[in-house]
């Protein structure tokens, strides 16, 4: 975060809500930083996340960065020519 937006009413707010923190991250109250300690158990993350549409989602996001990789690379290699 920003330091100018660690002044912002909405993040000051939203930050006295926090009721429950988790273990694998270490949060700084009076600096407001957090920093990640080690990589969540599976068993530690939000049942309500659905692992299978985050896969789906990056599949999909880095077949499209592959794509236009190939692409500019070919378009590169024509002005070579």
């Amino acid at each position: 975060m920003k330091e100018a937006d660690k002044d912002l009413k909405v993040v000051k707010e939203s930050l006295e809500k926090v009721f429950n923190r988790v273990e694998f991250i270490n949060y700084d109250n009076s600096k407001m930083t957090g920093t990640l300690m080690r990589l969540p158990e599976r068993n530690e993350l939000n049942p309500k996340i659905n692992e299978a549409l985050i896969v789906e989602y990056y599949n999909r996001y880095n077949k499209k960065i592959t794509y236009i990789f190939y692409i500019s690379y070919f378009l590169i290699l024509l002005q070579l020519v």
